[in-house]
């Protein structure tokens, strides 16, 4: 008999289950969306990118269709032992996740440029086009099976990918802050809230991704510190 690989889920470091639990706790709200009629009406939900209200909010509904499953399938790309004991399933989530990523940035950099408040477009619209440039570059360099590029370019991009998920969190910090502090009622409207969500929720995730791609080998161990000579 042939020794079969034991996988062990729960051999993976704590970050990993606290990016599972905030992918977990936003889906279903993702969900929602997706089957909501609301997104096939002609009511004026999405931003205004096409004349056609019903147009945009389609718009919107496959910018979450394609973000979804590229945010449930990200965490497990990076599970060690899934990815080396079922490499055949990690090259095809992966190929699903990157077609998801590349979706949903095209289509939110169309959702991006049509905000009212200039901020908001640009921290949008950033977000949308180093969405799609790292996860296009994490493609390309394990085509060319440059596997360190490949791993680097993939914790850029799911750090992006994860801002569909701290989008919401940063929203709910907000309105937290609008409950407790009766001050920020003052200037904390509707598009300033959206301003500082279309930066807060991937500009913080990227520098971590940064911190750590450049404190860690291709293996993801951590760098010991070599004091000066």
């Amino acid at each position: 008999m042939k020794n079969e690989k034991k996988t062990d889920i729960f051999s993976a470091p704590w970050p990993w289950y606290f990016i599972v639990y905030g992918v977990a706790m936003i889906t279903p709200f993702a969900f929602e969306l997706i089957f909501s009629t609301l997104l096939f009406s002609d009511k004026p939900i999405a931003a205004q990118f096409f004349q056609s209200n019903r147009a945009n909010n389609i718009l919107l509904y496959f910018h979450i269709l394609f973000a979804t499953p590229a945010a449930i399938i990200g965490p497990f790309l990076f599970h060690e032992q899934l990815r080396n004991n079922y490499l055949k399933w990690h090259r095809q989530l992966g190929k699903a996740y990157i077609i998801g990523c590349l979706g949903s940035a095209a289509t939110g950099f169309c959702l991006a440029i049509s905000k009212e408040f200039w901020i908001t477009q640009l921290g949008f619209s950033t977000l949308a086009v180093l969405w799609f440039v790292f996860t296009w570059k994490a493609y390309t360099s394990i085509r060319a099976r440059n596997f360190k590029a490949h791993r680097r370019w993939m914790l850029r991009s799911f750090a992006l990918t994860f801002a569909f998920v701290n989008v919401k969190f940063v929203g709910l910090m907000q309105l937290q802050c609008i409950t407790y502090f009766k001050a920020c009622e003052q200037w904390m409207d509707f598009e300033t809230g959206l301003a500082m969500r279309s930066l807060l929720a991937w500009i913080p995730l990227l520098v971590i991704a940064e911190y750590y791609i450049r404190h860690t080998d291709h293996r993801g161990k951590w760098l010991k510190k070599t004091k000066a000579q």
